[in-house]
This record gives C-alpha cells, structure tokens and sequence, in this order.
C-alpha cells in the first residue's frame, strides 16, 4: 500500500511540476513535429531559398512584435497584389473559420516571399488545427509549386504552434526562371480563341494538358505544376495540379483531389462549371498506348472518358479520401458531360445513330481536320453489344456514308479497330484508317 502511495505521490509531483512549467515558462517545453512523411515528395533535391543576409530576423513575416495578420491583401514577390478573383476560387479557404483563414493567410504570403521561417505563436492555433490548413492550403494553391513540406514547433499541454520552418525545393534564381516560362505559356493560351464558355475552357485545358504531356513516374518536379507546364512529364499529381492551375487562370473553380484509383494512390480533380460540380482525371484520359504495328501517333490521342463525370461514373474506378473535416462538393449533374454535351451520346445503334456519328466525322473533316480517332457512348450495354458484336460492317456503313457525303474514297472503310480500356461505360473509341 505504501508503494502505491508513494507512487501516486509522485505522480502528482511530475504532473505539478509539468503545469509549472506549461503555465510558468512555456518556452522551456517545445516540441517539435516533422510533417515531411505525411506530404507528398517530389523525387529533387531541396534548394537554398534565401541567402543568410536575406533571411529575415527571427523569421518573422510581419515585423516583430506584430501580432497582426499577414499583409492584407496578399501580395505577390514582386508588390502586385493577389487577385481576389483568384483567392475567391479557393474551395478550401472559404470554408475555414476567421482564425484558421488568417493563419492560411500568414503561410500563404509567407510562402509567396519565400520565408524560411514564420513565428506564428501570436496566432494560438493548436498543432492539429495548423496541420489540416496547411494541408488544405496546399491543396487549394498549385501556384504555389516551390513548397514541398514543412517542420513545426509547438508548446503546452494545448500544443499551440509558435513556429514553422518552411521546405522549398527551388532557388530563388530557378523560381525566378520557372515564373517566367509559366507566365508565357498562360499568356499564350489566354491569346487562344477558347471561348467565353466554361465547358470550352475546361475542354482546352483538358485537351492541351493531355497531348502536352507524357505519363513519367521519373520526371522531375512530378508533385507540381513545373512538370506538365515546362517539363511535360509528370505523373498523376502533377497532372491534377496543372489543371487546376490552368483552370484557375481561366476563372474556373478547381479542386485537387486524392484518393486511390485501381489500387493505387492517385490525384484528380473536381471542376465547377455553369453552377455544377463534376469529377476530372487528366492523368485517365491521357492512356499510354504503345502499337509499333502501325503509324498512328497515339502522342494525340484524347480519351473523355473521365471527363466531367458524375460520382457514381467515378466510384467505378476511383476511390476518394475526403479531408476530414471539409466536406467535398457532390457531382452528380450530367449536362457537361463530353459525350451529352457533344451530341455523341446515344440510347440504341439504328440508322439515326449511323448518320448521326457520319455527320459528327464529315463535320470535323469539311472543316479541314483530319481526325484520327472518333469517340461515342451508348446509355445501355445492350446497344453497345449490338455496335460491337457486328463493329467491322457498322463502320463499313458508317465510312461509306461519310465517303459519299464528301464526294471522295478518303477513309478506308475495311480497316477498323476500337479502343477498349476493359470498363463498362459503353464507351466506343475508333482508330480511324485513311487510304
């Protein structure tokens, strides 16, 4: 009995003498939390971001002693403001409370100035709490791609945050070169004839990202925008994030989303367009093909089959994860869909489908393309059955017909093939031969 006293003696002294030391002298007990293992890695080296001269004292983003939020408004490295525009089609940021919105707010102009170290114990935020906005901030900000992770410090038994050490994985004078050869590229797609619709400018994007990039699980900066957009090689994270980014510039809300697709971590997008939110896989739509037995280019080829789709398209091949406190918008509109939106969905396979899918291919050539591939869907797998079990004379018919209709003998009607990912969308995608 005596020994359990004696224990509990001096358990009662340790506990003690801890809240003396929380409420006393909290700067005595800090701890710290290295975050890197929980964030994605891209496969480079992390660079040195400011010379030691040009680091801030006591790495503060406002001067010291300022309890304040950061510079409002947001400015950019070089004094111009951050567009409202652009922290307006933050998903995340608007669904954070006051508190938490400052705290994204400080990371953000800290980042975008490139501290090395922030002090934010003014702020009170409990380590948690700062975890998750960093994580959405960075979710949120693919403009950002020179972050890579960070290690905070925090205090008290409430483990509040005093300081965060920021990871970058460029120089300054690398920043300075990539924000360069990223500003050209927006430059010329916004110098593009696009469109003033939504569905246009997301199709572009969709489009341009596609057939820029190469899938490269080896490729430099894969975790950001820099390997679609400069590089042109990335892999699924990059893909989401240049899309988002793209879409961004364009005014398009954009989320980057993550969770697992055929049994492995994998990124993508969800995109609001007229007022509708719907699911985007870049990374999906761009298969590698490999065929050495012909000459087509498969570098040009363009699946839709994951573009704006619903959720429960998604859930066939996709598996979501959810921030733990946000939730994510719910897509379940089909009017953006490629295939309703581009008239090439269809309820059966009769004649009005036939001349339909005719009219669709003599349209693109008349106006003076030459498309190798031609895509369609069917609402029912019975249709489709009907299409494929019979494919060589259904586009014997449909190549006579267009041949007809455009006076020549340009599409060889005797050789076909079709493009099957082994799903169950009712999904037809043509390789189209030429003579």
């Amino acid at each position: 009995m005596k020994h359990v006293l004696r224990f509990f003696g001096l358990l009662s002294a340790f506990i003690i003498g801890v809240l003396a030391l929380n409420i006393l002298a909290p700067s005595l007990v800090p701890d710290v939390l290295d975050i890197s293992g929980l964030l994605s890695k891209a496969t480079f080296s992390e660079g040195t971001r400011l010379k030691p001269e040009e680091k801030p004292k006591g790495g503060l983003l406002a001067p010291e002693g300022n309890g304040e939020i950061a510079a409002s408004p947001l400015t950019s490295k070089d004094g111009s403001q951050i567009s409202s525009d652009l922290l307006s089609l933050k998903y995340f940021r608007a669904r954070l409370n006051e508190q938490e919105v400052e705290v994204y707010d400080t990371i953000y102009q800290a980042v975008e100035d490139g501290i090395d170290e922030l002090n934010i114990k003014d702020r009170g935020i409990k380590k948690d709490s700062l975890l998750e906005v960093f994580d959405l901030y960075r979710m949120d900000c693919p403009e950002h791609y020179w972050i890579d992770n960070m290690q905070i410090k925090y205090q008290g038994i409430g483990h509040i945050v005093t300081q965060i050490n920021f990871k970058y994985n460029s120089t300054l004078d690398s920043r300075d070169s990539y924000d360069k050869q990223v500003a050209s590229l927006v430059d010329q797609i916004k110098g593009q004839n696009i469109g003033a619709r939504e569905y246009d400018k997301v199709k572009y994007v969709h489009d341009f990202i596609v057939t820029s990039t190469s899938y490269e699980e080896s490729s430099i900066h894969n975790q950001d925008i820099i390997s679609v957009l400069i590089n042109k090689s990335s892999v699924c994270a990059g893909y989401a994030k240049a899309t988002q980014y793209l879409l961004n510039e364009l005014g398009i809300e954009c989320l980057y989303v993550s969770g697992f697709s055929k049994g492995e971590a994998h990124a993508w997008n969800i995109v609001k367009v007229n007022d509708a939110y719907y699911n985007l896989d870049t990374t999906w739509d761009d298969p590698i093909i490999t065929d050495s037995a012909t000459a087509i280019d498969f570098e040009k080829y363009i699946s839709y089959r994951y573009f704006l789709i619903t959720d429960d398209q998604l859930k066939k091949t996709h598996e979501q994860v959810a921030p733990p406190s946000i939730n994510i918008p719910t897509c379940n509109s089909t009017s953006m869909n490629y295939f309703v939106k581009e008239g090439l969905l269809y309820d059966q396979f009769d004649a009005n489908t036939m001349n339909a899918i005719a009219s669709k291919l003599s349209h693109d050539m008349l106006n003076g393309q030459r498309p190798q591939f031609l895509a369609f869907k069917f609402t029912n797998n019975q249709a489709y059955s009907f299409y494929m079990d019979q494919l060589a004379s259904t586009w014997h018919q449909i190549a006579t017909i267009v041949n007809e209709g455009l006076g020549n003998d340009l599409i060889n009607p005797y050789s076909v093939s079709n493009l099957s990912s082994g799903g169950d969308e009712d999904i037809v995608e043509m390789i189209i031969y030429y003579r």
